[in-house]
């Protein structure tokens, strides 16, 4: 994209109306989730807020931006993120309470703020987040809002008793009924339904591998194999056939694992999921009977360059792994 077409794109997003949803921005899916391109996202997003004098529209575009700029690799600047967050929570307050929308963007607001927490690890502040969203999607009725909120709720508990070595059989429990609610509630008519049932088989499928040493069910791993393709790039894929691979054909799930916890100039994939490819190494060569020890300074290395992998060093300090 040129310097005129991110203008262009910027301009429209600018002039959107007052009742947008940016759910239903096919700039947004195709730059943020096709291209996999965070930094672009946020850059237009930030670019367009300047360009618009309509608060809710504005209100639309920093969570937007910040969408962006919290997927974006690299040791991003989390304190500029609760910056922008703080700035953004001041402006939804300048709306009415009985605004239309102002429900919907306090819901999102407390949702992005709960993954720049879990992106600094601190899971329970992240819980918190996600569980004030889901009280507040229940009281309005927004449906969908209270079944995500209460899918990442269940997950940042989930991942929280991982981090301290707590019992995980109840919050295991409680991730599978909210993962559950997420199939129930999307069909497979939008981009959107799509996106967040892929998430929760994703997410299937690698706790249940992680937590319960379970193998993949072929329903989740058949939606994931039929993806559209303009889905695929939003998912690092890779690792969930490499989960698939670890216990029969371990040597195959090393090569792809190490495909994506590889360190290159740029990398293709979060640090969250390069450090969760690594402890599928791990534990593909402790099925081949091989030492896989020389893999934690490469963790090391892994989330000195971006944030995340709390989770995958948690597995391997406490012997999920």
């Amino acid at each position: 994209m040129d310097r005129h077409d991110l203008f262009n794109t910027a301009m429209a997003l600018a002039n959107l109306s007052e009742d947008t949803d940016s759910n239903d921005w096919e700039v947004r899916n195709q730059i943020l989730y096709t291209k996999n391109n965070p930094v672009l996202w946020h850059l237009i997003c930030l670019i367009a807020a300047t360009l618009t004098t309509n608060l809710v529209v504005t209100i639309w575009l920093f969570l937007e931006h910040i969408n962006g700029w919290r997927r974006q690799a690299g040791k991003w600047d989390i304190a500029y993120a609760m910056e922008m967050m703080a700035h953004v929570r001041m402006k939804i307050e300048l709306l009415e309470k009985e605004h239309p929308q102002f429900n919907r963007l306090l819901t999102l607001w407390y949702h992005h703020a709960g993954w720049i927490y879990a992106s600094a690890g601190d899971f329970k502040k992240a819980a918190e987040c996600h569980l004030k969203a889901w009280k507040l999607a229940t009281e309005t009725g927004d449906q969908p809002g209270k079944v995500l909120a209460r899918y990442s709720y269940h997950h940042m508990c989930l991942n929280a008793k991982i981090v301290r070595n707590e019992n995980l059989a109840d919050a295991y429990r409680d991730f599978e009924a909210a993962m559950a609610g997420v199939h129930r509630q999307f069909g497979q008519k939008t981009f959107e339904d799509i996106r967040w049932r892929a998430n929760a088989c994703y997410h299937e499928i690698f706790y249940g591998w992680l937590v319960e040493k379970k193998a993949p069910s072929p329903e989740a791993l058949n939606f994931l194999k039929n993806l559209p393709e303009n889905l695929k790039p939003a998912f690092c894929l890779d690792l969930i056939w490499a989960i698939e691979a670890v216990k029969e054909y371990p040597v195959k799930a090393v090569v792809l694992a190490y495909d994506v916890y590889y360190t290159r100039e740029t990398p293709r994939y979060s640090v969250n999921d390069r450090a969760n490819a690594l402890i599928v190494n791990y534990a593909a060569l402790k099925a081949s009977n091989a030492c896989p020890d020389w893999l934690i300074p490469v963790l090391d290395e892994i989330q000195s360059q971006g944030h995340g992998g709390h989770l995958a060093r948690a597995a391997i300090e406490h012997g999920l792994v």
